[in-house]
């Protein structure tokens, strides 16, 4: 009672942005909208798990031709057999004649993880700026983003579960409950690995809150593991053994090109007429194959975020927010095989940020529209947009300048987020001292 006394208008935008999700995903149900090839794979590992065993999605002995054996890894295997579960236990119901329900209970759990989101957003800013009108705009940045909306309700891609579990490890780590930020980073990493270079910066962060008990950090991090391990017994009975053979086979992912449809920096170096000629990671340019080059430059990026880490004594909530939004953005820029959702973790990362610094509204905005037209390029149901409006989005040429302008906002975050406070510091510092 309290809480709706308190924070009734959070409650009614959350109502708000479910509701525009449900109506959107029922309402895409219509013959004329295609689905995704990703959702069909979905649906038909849930449809596999549910009647074989979890295991058998993982092999190739009932899946169609046209569609690959289950790559993601278990946290997202128990989400398709869950909703093929919830759809099974109305598949005789009315409802069930009028619309196809399991596409609609594909995408709640991703509708869901995103109003969650959502939430946990408007209490981290209400609770580090006590400012409920900032916690309110944070969150509706996040909620109503159209970037979110697509690709979570239109698309039915889950980015949105293992982004969850980055955001709760981040504020578990503010929290100072360690324990707990590494574990939910490793369920972060169970439900999608797209998450996995971001792992030395949670232990790198953990590891100088915790005094630098290496003990302790190796403790909480092979707890997190043997869970993961015990969680994964369903799906096979030596689950280290099939998690490195996992890893093995679905890290790369299954595109091998520099760049997957991604408005980055390597669609700035690597920008053909068709997709096809984009050149793969493997592709050997001045003795190292450019997926070397992506991981180079994506680990130059991280020098300066970690210095930063390393020199202070505290970091405040806005400054964790600042640098995991930089280091997703670089993820997304530089790491090779990058595909346009990639770029979903700093859209909630930087709304929260906006929120607590009350500031970056403009570059927020650009970002989402920019990967909002990324996302529109690489899939859509069907052409709601014009079609003159679809040709130039999808010319060369524009997705050269709108990957250059996506790169210039990246180094403005940066520039402002690890350099312009102590900057601007160091400056008053040598007035005072000529003085």
């Amino acid at each position: 009672m309290k809480l709706l006394k308190t924070h009734y208008i959070f409650l009614i935008l959350i109502l708000a942005a479910f509701f525009i999700r449900i109506f959107l995903a029922v309402f895409l149900l219509q013959p004329q909208y295609k689905e995704n090839d990703d959702l069909l794979r979905y649906k038909d590992w849930g449809r596999i798990s549910y009647y074989y065993g979890l295991p058998d999605s993982y092999t190739t002995n009932h899946i169609p031709v046209k569609l690959y054996v289950n790559n993601q890894p278990p946290g997202t295997a128990y989400l398709d057999f869950a909703m093929y579960y919830a759809y099974e236990a109305i598949s005789h119901t009315p409802l069930q004649t009028q619309l196809k329900a399991y596409d609609v209970f594909l995408k709640l759990p991703s509708i869901l993880a995103d109003l969650i989101i959502g939430s946990l957003i408007y209490f981290c800013v209400y609770k580090y700026r006590r400012n409920k009108k900032y916690a309110l705009l944070a969150m509706s940045l996040f909620i109503f983003n159209p970037v979110v909306i697509y690709n979570s309700t239109v698309w039915g891609q889950m980015d949105a579960l293992n982004n969850l579990f980055l955001y709760c490890s981040i504020l578990l780590f503010l929290s100072k409950k360690y324990f707990l930020t590494i574990f939910s980073f490793f369920l972060c990493l169970y439900i999608k690995i797209s998450l996995l270079p971001l792992l030395p910066l949670i232990l790198l962060l953990t590891l100088k809150a915790t005094g630098y008990n290496y003990k302790k950090m190796f403790i909480f991090t092979i707890t997190s593991i043997l869970a993961l391990l015990i969680f994964t017994l369903p799906v096979s009975n030596s689950p280290l053994i099939w998690i490195i053979n996992f890893l093995k086979q679905n890290s790369s992912g299954q595109l091998q090109h520099i760049t997957n449809y991604a408005f980055n920096f390597w669609t700035i170096i690597f920008n053909p007429d068709y997709f096809a000629n984009i050149p793969l990671s493997s592709q050997v340019f001045y003795g190292l194959s450019l997926g070397t080059w992506a991981y180079l430059l994506f680990f130059l990026t991280l020098i300066p975020p970690v210095i930063y880490i390393l020199r202070k004594k505290t970091l405040s909530a806005v400054e964790i927010f600042g640098i995991f939004t930089i280091t997703t953005f670089a993820m997304f820029l530089f790491l090779p095989r990058m595909h346009e959702r990639y770029l979903y973790p700093v859209i909630p990362l930087l709304a929260t940020y906006v929120g607590l610094k009350g500031k970056n509204y403009i570059e927020y905005l650009f970002v989402s529209l920019l990967n909002f037209l990324g996302l529109y390029v690489a899939w859509h149901p069907s052409d709601f947009l014009p079609a003159v409006i679809t040709s130039i989005i999808t010319h060369s040429k524009v997705r050269l300048g709108m990957s250059g302008l996506i790169v210039i906002l990246f180094i403005a975050l940066y520039v402002q987020i690890i350099l312009g406070k102590n900057k601007l510091l160091a400056i008053s510092h040598h007035r005072k001292s000529d003085s």
